[in-house]
């Protein structure tokens, strides 16, 4: 389960993606997707995501060219997987 802390902060980082997709800052965005790519895993056995299911469903709800990608691995490994690497590269050259 996330904190409220740790909403806030993932909700600001939201708004900046969306913010950096409208004004075309390419820097901006990757910076920005780097912080939010979301693991499939959750960090530890037994607790909970850094990114939930209702606050990433927001998003999506919220950004209409945004594409949800689930990356079997956790926290600590999602950034440096194949697949994420795959979708990271495809959401920036379209």
């Amino acid at each position: 389960m996330e904190s409220a802390t740790d909403s806030s902060g993932v909700t600001r980082l939201y708004e900046q993606l969306r913010d950096c997709i409208r004004a075309n800052n390419q820097a901006g965005v990757e910076r920005i997707c780097r912080e939010l790519v979301r693991a499939g895993r959750p960090l530890l056995p037994g607790t909970g995501f850094i990114v939930g299911a209702k606050l990433r469903d927001a998003f999506l709800a919220a950004v209409s060219s945004a594409e949800g990608v689930e990356i079997d691995a956790n926290h600590y490994g999602v950034m440096a997987h194949p697949d994420s690497l795959r979708a990271i590269a495809g959401f920036l050259t379209c």
